[in-house]
């Protein structure tokens, strides 16, 4: 998937750029660091969202089988 983004990306940078190979990949560049940038900080915050969420099921669990007996 990530080489039709890149693609993508590539088009869109040679489509708003002069036609000009050093304009292009100028950039196409930032372009592909932004996108790796927000994968990484979105799997960062992905993770934290799955741990809040377990330990809510932890909790919760836990409340909820006490509760019952």
């Amino acid at each position: 998937m990530r080489r039709v983004a890149y693609f993508i990306m590539v088009l869109i940078g040679t489509t708003i750029t002069p036609p000009d190979v050093i304009s292009d990949i100028l950039v196409s560049i930032p372009l592909i660091v932004l996108y790796e940038a927000s994968l990484f900080f979105s799997g960062i915050v992905y993770r934290k969202q799955q741990e809040k969420d377990a330990a809510r099921e932890r909790e919760y669990g836990e409340l909820e089988s006490h509760a019952q007996t």
